[in-house]
């Protein structure tokens, strides 16, 4: 799938950076007109493609390791680490919040420049973004809605509501719009993996495989560290099975469909039926 793929083009410097940030803080504080708001915002997604922080230059094939947050990127950086033997970094600084033994379970490079040093056959860094990126080769991973709301709440300790992440009204926007962004089911050079594949046991093996013939490197395990190892060095990233849970309530459920029901129903995933 990789073969043939060229490094990518030098981008300008990386201080650039706080200037994407002011680009879109003025687009949606002065565009007051739809039409407006649309070009300007064409104009500000090239912008972002030229001066993205990971664009570096590589000598090896870059590949994004794309999903929505809480949708199994770790484990999916675990799986490539463990079962791969490859390393991969992260457009965010201190990812696994510095916490070494979690970043030796999942692989972590830490700094995106730094992951051209590591001597494997391709390159992988990892990403929350809305795809702005199409010519990227990337692994994009899906999951239920509901189990990302849940998860999403959990990990910021409840200090989002419920009711914002589900409209996404926070930094990453909503759950559906993240994953029609990057359309893995049409998007070229894209391998699409559901979370709920690689934590089955019996879908496991097809699941590697998979990925296998998608960066063309093979297989050298087909196991991965118990869920409790990884807990009892982190606890956040990675939660144990029993911690507390968000209960979808009929409100929550409300807002959650206004947002999120026609691409629950297009990936299939039932809707809850909760009355008030």
């Amino acid at each position: 799938m990789l073969l043939g793929v060229q490094p990518n083009p030098l981008p300008l410097a990386t201080c650039f950076a706080p200037l994407r940030g002011a680009l879109f803080y003025w687009l949606q504080r002065y565009c007051k007109s739809i039409e407006t708001f649309f070009v300007t915002t064409y104009v500000y997604r090239i912008l972002q493609c030229l001066l993205v922080d990971h664009q570096i230059y590589f000598d090896r094939p870059l590949v994004l390791l794309a999903s929505y947050p809480r949708s199994g990127n770790t484990l999916l950086r675990t799986i490539l680490k463990n079962c791969f033997n490859l390393s991969s970094a992260s457009i965010y600084p201190q990812d696994l919040g510095g916490n070494t033994f979690l970043e030796s379970y999942v692989g972590h490079i830490e700094g995106v420049s730094r992951a051209s040093q590591a001597n494997q056959k391709v390159n992988l860094v990892k990403t929350h973004e809305m795809d702005l990126y199409k010519l990227i080769p990337s692994i994009y991973v899906s999951r239920n809605g509901y189990d990302v709301l849940k998860s999403c709440w959990s990990f910021w300790n409840g200090e989002i509501s419920p009711l914002d992440l589900a409209a996404g009204r926070y930094r990453f926007g909503t759950w559906s719009n993240h994953v029609l962004s990057w359309s893995p089911w049409k998007r070229e050079k894209t391998l699409w993996l559901n979370y709920e594949e690689l934590i089955d046991e019996s879908a496991f093996p097809e699941a590697l495989d998979k990925i296998s013939r998608f960066i063309e490197i093979p297989v050298v395990a087909d196991r991965l560290p118990s869920r409790e190892q990884i807990v009892n060095v982190d606890g956040r990233w990675v939660r144990a099975s029993n911690v507390q849970k968000l209960e979808i309530t009929p409100e929550i459920n409300d807002v959650f469909c206004k947002y999120n029901a026609q691409c629950m129903d297009f990936l299939g995933y039932s809707l809850l039926d909760i009355s008030h």
